[in-house]
């Protein structure tokens, strides 16, 4: 370094004598007032430690500010001069001391362990590192990539991706997002990493671009994101919340990112993503399987072990994209015998290689390639003074074999060693951050222990800059104004084995006090953060803090239409709840929470399922304990719903004429009137009343209003009426042979059910329309719909709907000729909806399955299963398939003369019943064998009178349904 005229040299730079201007050659560098005061304080002392409080007392003169401030300032000056706090050029951190200006070359020089640790850590990681740098590439080139770092923990993981992203941005032609999946944040919070990395790029992108393209292309995350919400319009709100569904979250962020990548490569780094929610996971799905170009790179670390034990979501994901070619693999393995002699070599550069040799032998015999374990053994070789830093090289003080014999082969024991040789005032410390999860603040952390911010600031710096279980995460700032430092555990095992080594009831008063000093610091955007809140009061057992956040988180997740966490926020909530006192109020919180899981219940498993009942059921005692409580009518039509779906039709039917009883008393409420004919409709249709469903049904639409949606899903659960009460109509229709009608209302249906863009929803519509398709007797069409729905019901976890869908498409292609394949589909999808205990449609099912037996060739196996199915129909009263089982039985007896008479009989009695319920559709289907069975008996005159009268109705309709075609053929044939 040295002076001229104008300023300070070092190296490239130029600092003006007066301090006021930073300059790169001829450049000026922009850089903050602030960081460049601290520049020059420091400049103008080279070699001297400055400490912190010196620096704040003279730059931040007269104003309350903790430390912290001056880790920003440090990290903008070394942003501003590509400096690096690892192996650093101009600034040094000096321990808890303070800082040094080393850019005069005339300080002492820092260890090498240092410098030559940042450079060692790719160690045996080179291939990986290519890898992951080639799919890059492909991003760069324009055609989107997904890759997937696994291993088990420890094993490098996140030095990999640190390495991998420092040389992105050191590119700097793209942009990086990073956002990490947190373990202990209980039932978890949607979106949370995706949130957290778009965060930190509008931040870093001042609500620019990144803002304005958000809220064009994917408004309903908007107000998910507080550094672009505040400068950007919000999107328009229905009942006080967005109108969003999952589907259009996903479908939105996805456009999102391919407008953002058009200009500028975008790399998306998502960490510990088997702790990732189940959103998360829908939305990297989502983004994989779209095949338009896109310059994005999405990059996640995982443990795969831990994803299997816990059945993680992502791994049918995970398996499904690395068939299909849409993700990239890196699994990380242990380190080699070679890898770690490289290792300790260039760590230890210096050293005889004697020593070296002898070191890395021992250090790989009791690590075994643990890159953890690894780091961890040499490290607290260094610590305790057995490989010394002196006069410019390494040294070994004793025998290495002795050295390393102490030296645990577990990384519990390891610690368990380390944390005994701490003060006890670090200890404590350490121990309330692990309370505080993987990443704390300080502030949040002094509030626990009872110690001032300043205090722990200074404990977590010193052991940061000792390299000892914790480093810099940079800062944490509060919306109520508070800042302090942040910092995270090395890795995750460090907190673990902190934290479970507390006695439960030190555990519970920590996360109490770090629950309320945070819901203090997040100020009025608590409710933001309702399910960080909600882990530590249920975990520190303030029950009534812990329901208002669960209950908080509850709404959150509803309002992102992540079904399954809101289910077990409100699962959280009924578990706090159970556990206060008896008051007044007790017993309404309970009801609203009940009837919230209840709903949620059927959408996520099923609306016959066990658990559905038992929530329904209990809700309606506690509605009978308050009878004018509004929470009444979506408990009855849950309840509907429920019976409806097992095929307790009666019941069902009392439960909706009482719905009917009550729009007369409410008859201002709309959305009631709704759910009241659409359930009364759709059990009428079942039991065969096709008039009946018919006029309900039109009922219900008309006093449809879209508008209403989100009142209609979130209050009364399951899917939109009026996209039900459309496509039940146009079965309805197609039935009574109006099939122009019912083709409109299927289109109609699916099509409402898009512009909605909720995923339950969206499934039913789908396996709904294949329904209406298989009754125009197209099967390609109906194959395409199932199979949508399949994906659907899939992707978002709805069993019921998957099991229909499944059972619709196998049917759809043996219709079509494929036997081979659907049959087994055909069984498949009737086990899974019988295993979610429901019990409607199982009569046609049955049918479907005798069909199945006699394309095998077995058909007293097919007329036993068609008995069963009308046994079924008697048991439930559910005869809306009953004149197609009987034609179904006449035509596999008809075969055995024996048998004529009682196959007539079947025919006969099918033309009644579906007369009987105005099913002319049906009718024809019946009368075009009973026509054919007159005329091989020389009856002509019957065969005409019966084909006649069915067919009078469609002689003017194009041929397309296949009862029509045959009637139209045979008709020709008699000559009528």
């Amino acid at each position: 370094m040295a002076h001229n005229g104008s300023g300070i040299l070092f190296g490239p730079y130029r600092l003006d004598i007066d301090g006021a201007r930073l300059w790169k050659g001829h450049d000026p560098v922009q850089i903050q007032p602030r960081p460049l005061a601290v520049l020059s304080h420091l400049a103008a002392r080279p070699g001297v430690v400055v400490s912190r409080d010196e620096l704040i007392a003279t730059l931040w003169a007269g104003t309350f500010v903790t430390k912290a401030v001056l880790k920003v300032a440090v990290r903008a000056i070394r942003e501003a001069m590509d400096d690096d706090a690892d192996a650093p050029r101009y600034i040094e951190t000096v321990g808890r001391d303070g800082y040094r200006f080393i850019g005069a070359g005339d300080a002492p020089a820092a260890p090498r362990s240092r410098a030559a640790a940042r450079a060692v850590a790719m160690v045996g990681r080179e291939a990986d590192l290519a890898r992951l740098h080639a799919c890059l590439e492909q991003a760069r080139a324009g055609t989107r990539a997904m890759v997937f770092v696994a291993g088990e923990a420890g094993i490098g993981k996140t030095t990999l991706l640190d390495r991998f992203v420092d040389e992105v941005e050191r590119a700097g032609d793209v942009r990086v997002a990073r956002g990490q999946c947190l373990e202990q944040y209980g039932e978890g919070e949607a979106y949370l990493p995706v949130l957290e990395a778009l965060g930190a790029l509008a931040r870093a992108d001042g609500a620019g671009e990144l803002g304005e393209t958000l809220a064009r292309h994917a408004p309903s995350w908007v107000s998910h994101l507080a550094a672009i919400a505040p400068t950007v319009p919000a999107p328009a709100r229905a009942g006080g919340a967005i109108a969003t569904m999952p589907a259009r979250m996903l479908r939105e962020m996805a456009d999102a990112l391919e407008v953002v990548t058009r200009d500028h490569p975008l790399m998306l780094v998502l960490e510990d993503l088997q702790w990732s929610d189940r959103s998360s996971v829908d939305l990297l799905a989502c983004i994989a399987r779209r095949r338009q170009p896109a310059r994005l790179l999405v990059v996640g670390s995982l443990r795969p072990e831990d994803m299997k034990v816990h059945d993680h979501p992502l791994l049918p994901v995970q398996q499904e994209l690395r068939v299909k070619g849409l993700c990239e693999d890196v699994t990380l393995e242990l380190l080699s015998r070679d890898d770690v002699a490289a290792y300790v070599a260039a760590r230890f550069d210096g050293a005889s290689p004697d020593d070296l040799g002898r070191l890395a032998t021992r250090v790989y015999e009791r690590t075994e390639g643990n890159g953890l374990f690894m780091v961890n053994m040499v490290n607290d070789l260094v610590a305790a003074g057995l490989l010394a830093w002196r006069e410019g090289e390494w040294h070994v003080e004793g025998s290495i074999e002795t050295a390393t014999e102490r030296i645990p082969t577990g990384l519990q024991e390891l610690l368990g060693r380390r944390m005994h040789g701490l003060e006890p005032a670090v200890r404590t410390v350490l121990e309330a951050a692990s309370v505080a999860g993987d990443e704390f603040a300080v502030g949040a952390v002094a509030s626990a222990v009872a110690a001032t911010a300043e205090r722990v600031e200074d404990v977590c710096e010193q052991l940061a800059s000792q390299g000892l279980l914790i480093v810099d995460a940079g800062v944490a700032e509060w919306p109520d104004g508070s800042i302090s430092g942040r910092y995270r555990f090395r890795h995750a095992l460090y907190r673990r084995v902190l934290y479970e080594g507390m006695v439960e009831a030190r555990r519970a008063r920590l996360h109490r006090a770090i629950g309320r000093r945070l819901e203090v610091g997040y100020d009025a955007h608590a409710a933001e953060h309702a399910a960080e809140l909600a882990m530590h009061f249920t975990r520190g057992r303030a029950h009534p803090r812990a329901l208002h956040f669960h209950e908080l988180a509850a709404a959150a997740a509803l309002d992102r239409h992540a079904a399954h966490e809101a289910m077990a926020h409100c699962t959280a909530a009924l578990d706090a709840l159970a556990l206060l006192p008896e008051k007044s109020w007790r017993a309404r919180r309970e009801l609203g929470l009940v009837v919230a899981r209840a709903t949620l219940l059927m959408a996520i498993q099923g609306y016959a399922a066990p658990a559905t009942e038992q929530a329904f059921a209990r809700a309606r005692l506690l509605c009978e304990a308050q009878p004018a409580a509004p929470t009444l009518y979506p408990v009855l039509r849950g309840l509907l719903s429920y019976h409806q779906v097992r095929a307790e039709l009666d019941e069902a039917g009392v439960l909706g004429e009482q719905l009917l009883r009550h729009t007369i008393r409410r008859r201002s409420d709309g959305v009631l009137r709704v759910q009241a004919h659409y359930g009364v409709g759709t059990t009428s249709f079942h039991l065969g009343h096709l008039d009946v469903a018919r006029t309900h049904l039109d009922a219900a639409l008309r006093a449809y209003d879209p508008a209403a949606h989100r009142q209609h899903v979130h209050v009364y659960g399951g899917y939109d009426p009026g996209v039900a009460c459309s496509l039940w109509l146009a079965w309805t229709l197609a039935l009574q042979g109006h099939l122009d009608d019912a083709a409109a209302h299927s289109r109609a249906g699916l099509a409402l059910a898009h512009r909605h863009g909720e995923s339950f929803t969206l499934a039913w519509a789908y396996q709904a329309v294949g329904i209406t398709q298989q009754l125009f007797g197209d099967w390609a069409a109906s194959a395409t719909m199932s199979a949508e729905a399949v994906r659907q019901a899939e992707e978002h976890g709805f069993p019921h709907v998957l099991g229909m869908a499944t059972v619709n498409h196998g049917w759809a292609l043996m219709m079509q000729g494929d036997v081979a394949e659907g049959i087994p589909m055909l069984r498949d999808g009737v086990a899974m909806v019988d295993a979610t205990g429901a019990a409607l449609l199982r009569s046609s099912y049955l049918g479907m399955l005798a069909a199945a037996h006699f394309f095998e060739g077995d058909r007293a196996r097919a007329v036993a299963r068609v008995d069963e199915a009308l046994a079924e129909i008697d048991r439930t009263g559910e005869r809306i398939f009953e004149s197609a089982l009987l034609v179904a039985k006449s035509t596999l007896i008809g075969g055995d003369a024996a048998q004529a008479g009682l196959a007539e009989a079947c025919l006969r009695r099918a033309l009644d019943v579906a007369a009987a319920q105005g099913a002319r559709l049906l009718a024809l289907r019946a009368a075009v064998p009973l026509a054919q069975h007159h005329r091989e008996q020389g009856r002509i005159d019957d065969a005409r009178t019966v084909l006649g009268a069915a067919f009078a109705g469609f002689a003017d309709r194009p041929a397309t349904a296949p009862e029509i075609v045959a009637a139209r053929a045979l008709m020709a044939e008699l000559g009528a």
